[in-house]
Order: C-alpha cells, then structure tokens, then sequence
C-alpha cells in the first residue's frame, strides 16, 4: 500500500495496531519455518484420483466459480504431498457449501466425512459417495444408540496409507464469528494413528494437522468472494515429546495447538461488534482506491480483529474511537468506504476526522 491512512488514528491507537500486526507476522513466519523443515523431508508420490474423483471435483469446481466471484486459495504449499498423512481442520461456517469448497480448492484427493442420512439423499448421495466419504452417525438421527467404531477404523487406515482427511475440529456447522475450542475427535485420531505407527516400529511416520480457513465474503450472497487459506500445518512424530504424556493429556494439547492455529487462519473475532468494528478499522487503513488482492483484504481484517482484542486491554481508547466513528458516519448517513483518501490531521476526541 502506497500510503499511510493510519494517520486518522491517535499516535498510541496506531502504535498498538502495528505491533499486534508485526506479532502475528513474526509468529507465524516462525510456525511456517518449522513446518517447512518437515514438509521439505516428506517424500512426494503420484496422487491417484479416480475417473468419478476428478469429475465431481470438476463439477464442484464450477459450482463455486458460478457462484462466488472471487476464489482465491493461499497456503496450498502448506499441505503436505501426496503420500504423507495429513488432516485438514477447517472453520465449518457454511454447511455443506464447505464440503464442496474442500474437494474443489484442494490440489490433493481429499477424503471427507458426512453424516449418514446424506449418503440416502436422492442424487446428492451419488456425489457423496463417489468422492470417498465416510459416514459417522450422529446422536440425535440415532436415538436407539451411535457406532461409529467402522468410520473411525476406517479414518485411520487411510492416515496410516498416507491419505489427506478432512475432518471439522468444531463439529457441527453453524455461522460463528470465533473459532470454538474443537472437539476432541480429531486430536485423538491423530493420537491413535501416531500410536500404531509406532507399535508398528514406523518411526519416519509424519501426521500433519493442517489449518484451513473458508473465509467467506458474504457467504449467501451470489457473487460474492471466498478465500481458502491453508495455515502452516502441526507436523507430528510418534517420537515427539506430546505422544509421551498420557493419552488424555497428549489429546487436550494436540486439541490446544490445533485451537491455536485455526484461529490465526480463519475469522476469529470475539464478537459480531468487534468484527464489524474490524472492518471498520481495515476500511480506514486502507480507503477505496487502495489496490489489494482479496487475500490481503482478508488478513488486513483479521489481524485489526487480533488488534482489536489486544489493545483492549493496552490502549482501551481504539475500540472507542472506532465505535465513535461508527456513530459519526451513521449519524451522517456516509459509510466508511466511500473516502478516497486519508481524512485530514485535524482529530476530534474520537481519534479520527470527519
């Protein structure tokens, strides 16, 4: 960006905002380079997909182009290749619609679960099974009582094949705007596959459990954008320190780590206020005419979420001011984004000019 709109904020707001953002950056460049050590030892094999896998792939990659305007996928050299053992752990805010955004946007064969009843679906249950689901059963459509033992069988077989797996860490699908602290599914089928490949004398084992972000524009609204975002992955051993601790003890942190990473990949702001205040902030920092790609724009607002929840606590004036601001442009009937340039120096007691 070639110019500073973060002028029309207060010298301490802004101060505040670059080193939430300088933290973030520097904490992720430090995730990113322990994880690349290990992806750059992972051996590369051809990826086989079927003849059906590439069709509905095909099929589901049209359907997300019709729809949203702008697709953008970030990170892919984060997943693993093909013949590693990997678990993809997104945000699961839109339904099935995520389901279809994986299979297409991956560049890997993906292998993803689905509650039962879909599977008898008319039609829809064709593309479910082709794309190599596997069903789980869910508590409230089986009330006479839940075995899943087959589907978590067999989700381990493909890890330990070297398959990629997506799994939703948060359950069940509902439009959040936090990452809620994931079920622990996910974190103890990492720790039996890690478990049995060391039974198994497999030391050179690698299980990558990777944050994957669907971030959605406007998530109903036709023609709209969508960022795919794969975070550095948590790249574990069966000879790692965690698979020491007791079972219990090694699944609540392999859940905490994952917890960690979705969170600086997708939205995750603390509530609807804070993010709409986010955008606020992201419009001021950079004004119409500021050129970005939809991926930038993506993580400018989440990094003035991350702001936002740290400078509560150290500059308590930015949300504030940003609130007031809000005010000011409702009051005068004008939104954020219909300022060219940076306002002038001249601040009111909010921080900002009008």
């Amino acid at each position: 960006m070639s110019e500073d709109p973060t002028q029309c904020l207060s010298p301490r707001s802004k101060e505040y905002a670059d080193k939430t953002q300088k933290c973030l950056e520097l904490h992720l460049s430090d995730m990113k380079m322990e994880a690349g050590k290990r992806l750059l030892k992972m051996s590369k094999k051809e990826d086989k997909l079927s003849l059906e896998y590439r069709v509905i792939r095909w099929i589901f990659h049209a359907t997300v182009d019709i729809f949203y305007h702008y697709t953008e996928v970030a990170g892919a050299e984060n997943i693993p290749p093909p013949g590693n053992a990997a678990i993809l752990c997104p945000n699961h805010g839109n339904s099935l619609t995520d389901a279809v955004v994986c299979v297409s946007q991956t560049p890997r064969m993906v292998r993803l679960t689905a509650k039962d009843t879909l599977f008898k679906v008319p039609f829809f249950g064709l593309f479910v099974r082709n794309v190599g689901t596997i069903p789980l059963q869910r508590k409230d459509e089986h009330t006479e009582g839940v075995d899943n033992k087959q589907a978590v069988s067999q989700l381990n077989q493909e890890l330990l094949k070297g398959s990629l797996v997506c799994l939703f860490p948060e359950g069940r699908s509902r439009f959040h705007w936090k990452v809620d602290s994931p079920q622990r599914g996910v974190s103890s089928i990492a720790y039996n596959c890690l478990s049995t490949a060391k039974e198994q004398g497999d030391n050179d084992y690698t299980l990558s459990l990777c944050p994957t972000a669907f971030n959605y524009l406007h998530r109903e609204k036709f023609r709209s954008g969508l960022v795919v975002e794969y975070g550095p992955p948590l790249v574990l051993t069966p000879n790692d320190d965690i698979m020491k601790l007791d079972r219990q003890d090694a699944i609540a942190k392999i859940s905490e780590q994952v917890h960690e990473l979705m969170s600086l990949t997708a939205f995750n702001a603390e509530d609807w206020n804070t993010l709409r205040i986010a955008h606020t902030a992201r419009n001021i920092f950079a004004p119409l005419g500021t050129r970005m790609t939809i991926v930038e724009f993506v993580r400018l607002t989440k990094y003035w979420g991350n702001a936002l929840s740290v400078n509560d606590k150290n500059d308590p004036n930015l949300r504030e001011d940003l609130t007031s601001y809000q005010e000011n442009l409702k009051r005068l009937v004008l939104k954020t984004h219909v300022f060219q340039e940076p306002v002038g120096q001249h601040h009111t007691s909010c921080g900002v000019c009008f």
